[in-house]
């Protein structure tokens, strides 16, 4: 697969497919700092309000923590179905690089590690036999063929590479 292809792939993948292929701990550790990163943000954007004056103002019912809990969850629904090319879109290349350096040494590590389980469950002469019966026998016939008929015809042109090289060493050894 190319590099523009995985990017492009890359792109249209949503954030929470990227989010949940991660470990458990993975996750913890993203959302304790997302949750940091929350409370940053809104404690610089209150910043000279008075919280409890605020709050005491509000009536605790039912309703306010429906529309809080509507918001909250909209707000999370946006963020995990967002399309990764929306969440990249003003990253600087820099970090876009860095990003994809850290994607390929992920792939990486899972190609080394876990690869080979994957493939080791996967059956390949059961695949081909099921795909070869799956074939009319006429075309199967076919193709068996042309794959002998090439595979016998590069026997019979190294045959006769071997038997030109032969008939021409033996009578140089001949004379010596």
């Amino acid at each position: 697969m190319t590099v523009i292809a995985l990017y492009e792939r890359l792109m249209e993948t949503k954030v929470n497919d990227v989010f949940m292929s991660f470990s458990e701990d993975s996750k913890r550790d993203i959302a304790d700092k997302l949750s940091n990163m929350f409370s940053d943000y809104a404690r610089d954007l209150l910043c000279g309000i008075d919280i409890e004056d605020e709050l005491s103002k509000i009536v605790y019912k039912d309703e306010v923590h429906k529309v809080v809990n509507s918001i909250v969850s909209y707000a999370v629904d946006g963020f995990v179905n967002m399309e990764l090319s929306r969440l990249l879109n003003n990253v600087e290349e820099g970090e876009l690089n860095s990003i994809f350096n850290a994607l390929d040494e992920v792939f990486e590590e899972f190609i080394k590690d876990k690869a080979s389980k994957i493939i080791g469950l996967i059956d390949v002469s059961k695949l081909v036999e099921d795909r070869i019966n799956s074939f009319d026998v006429a075309f199967a016939e076919k193709i068996i063929l042309e794959v002998a008929s090439k595979e016998l015809s590069a026997i019979t042109w190294l045959g006769a590479l071997l038997g030109a090289i032969m008939g021409i060493i033996s009578p140089l050894l001949q004379a010596l």
